[in-house]
């Protein structure tokens, strides 16, 4: 499921900039952009990855799992 490994990279960016995780981190960030390239395809993927990294940057989860989520 591609939503896993989202989720993953977004939270991953949301630590590493805020200071909670080591800054030799960025490897793990790199190795989680691999697989969802590999996962979705690297045209599809790129929508998900910039949406990553901008809520992770703007540390706005809430509203990302609002609109993830919706019930």
């Amino acid at each position: 499921n591609f939503l896993r490994y989202y989720l993953m990279l977004r939270n991953d960016i949301y630590l590493w900039f805020r200071g909670k995780i080591y800054s030799s981190f960025w490897k793990m960030i790199i190795g989680d952009i691999f697989i969802m390239c590999e996962v979705l395809g690297y045209r599809k993927s790129a929508k998900w990855i910039f949406r990553a990294i901008k809520y992770g940057l703007l540390g706005d989860l809430e509203k990302d799992n609002q609109k993830l989520f919706e019930v």
